[in-house]
């Protein structure tokens, strides 16, 4: 995912929290949006990507005054973390992100780690925005767990029945 497609995952985001935000008696003044993201490994290029995208995102929302909440301009803030691309730090990183009082994750990039942590930004009341494309991830139950992407599962029905209607093609293979 490139950093203009993960600008749009922020932007809807920050659009759920100012939802969340609306409910509260008292709407604040920053709402934090925490990004938990490979940003030390191997994975790190891309994790910086959509950390990027949300910044990019963020930015132009606050450059045009934030956004109106039942009357009064709300602005909002990124809260990074690194999950390393791994389930212990990226349980770490969710604790920072529920310790920094987010209002939502948009975590993590590895369906691993979302699915790991999942249950500590449930337990919050975080929403966890994630592109996890593993079924098992919105299987866990948990309200809080949100996709961006389609699964696993309907991606392969999509690229097969794309697949089938190719003149010509009549052998496919599928490699993992």
């Amino acid at each position: 995912m490139n950093a203009p497609h993960f600008a749009r995952a922020a932007t809807v985001a920050g659009l759920g929290c100012l939802l969340a935000a609306a409910g509260c008696s008292r709407v604040p003044d920053v709402v934090k949006i925490g990004v938990a993201q490979p940003l030390s490994n191997g994975l790190a290029p891309l994790g910086k990507d959509m950390v990027d995208g949300a910044r990019m995102a963020i930015d132009e929302i606050n450059a045009a005054d934030g956004v109106n909440v039942r009357g009064k301009r709300v602005h909002l803030a990124l809260v990074v973390a690194d999950d390393q691309g791994s389930n212990d730090a990226g349980d770490a990183a969710a604790r920072k992100l529920v310790d920094e009082d987010v209002e939502v994750a948009i975590a993590d990039l590895n369906s691993g780690v979302s699915i790991h942590a999942a249950p500590i930004y449930a337990a919050a009341h975080i929403p966890q925005l994630a592109i996890s494309t593993k079924p098992e991830f919105t299987r866990l139950g948990l309200p809080t767990t949100l996709r961006l992407v389609a699964s696993d599962e309907l991606q392969s029905k999509a690229l097969g029945t794309y697949a089938a209607q190719l003149p010509g093609a009549s052998h496919y293979a599928v490699v993992d």
